[in-house]
Parts: C-alpha cells; sequence; structure tokens
C-alpha cells in the first residue's frame, strides 16, 4: 500500500485530494461504497490546481457506474469449461469415460 504523505478533504468531506510518496502527481480518492474508491490522477503537483479540476473529475466520476470483475475467469467456470472439453475428447473416443470421471473428482 502507498504511503499518504498529505491529505486534504474537499467537497464538503465527500473526497479527498491526496499526495502519495511514490507518485508524482496528486490523486484525488471518491468513496464508492463500503470499502471501495475511485482513485484518479489530477495530473499535477499544486493543491490550487488540483481543487480546481476536483469538481469536473468528480462530475464525471459519480455519472460512471463502478468497474465490476466479469464472472468469465473465475475459477470454478474455468473447471467447468475444463470438464466440458474432456467431456467431447470422451464421446470421440480420444480418451475413457473412466478418465472423465477421474478429472471431476
Amino acid at each position: 500500500m502507498p504511503k499518504i504523505e498529505f491529505k486534504e478533504e474537499t467537497l464538503n468531506g465527500r473526497a479527498s485530494i491526496i499526495g502519495y510518496a511514490d507518485r508524482e502527481y496528486l490523486t484525488f480518492r471518491i468513496p464508492r461504497g463500503n470499502k471501495k474508491y475511485s482513485h484518479i490522477s489530477l495530473q499535477t503537483t499544486d493543491v490550487k490546481i488540483a481543487h480546481d479540476r476536483v469538481l469536473d473529475v468528480y462530475a464525471a466520476t459519480i455519472n460512471q457506474p463502478l468497474r465490476s470483475r466479469s464472472g468469465n475467469l473465475r475459477f470454478a467456470k474455468i473447471c467447468e469449461e475444463f470438464l466440458e472439453w474432456k467431456q467431447e475428447r470422451s464421446e470421440i473416443s480420444e480418451i475413457r469415460e473412466t478418465a472423465v470421471k477421474t478429472y471431476s473428482q
């Protein structure tokens, strides 16, 4: 986790301008739920310029939905696809049916 060097509340406490130790520019952090945050680079090191950019960035970010992970690469889904592939191979007699049962266990 990056170390916070500078933190200032903005927009009546709804967001923060943060300066991290390992980053060049200031970052705008918006809470989006219980433990989720949106972090947007403000592309400046000056706090006054950052305060000017905050409102535009906040409006653009709040109007967009949260990004979510797709369920395409979950471990369970990958296992199901692997077993389907093995089943197809057993149907064309490349492997035995007992091998498919062993894989499914």
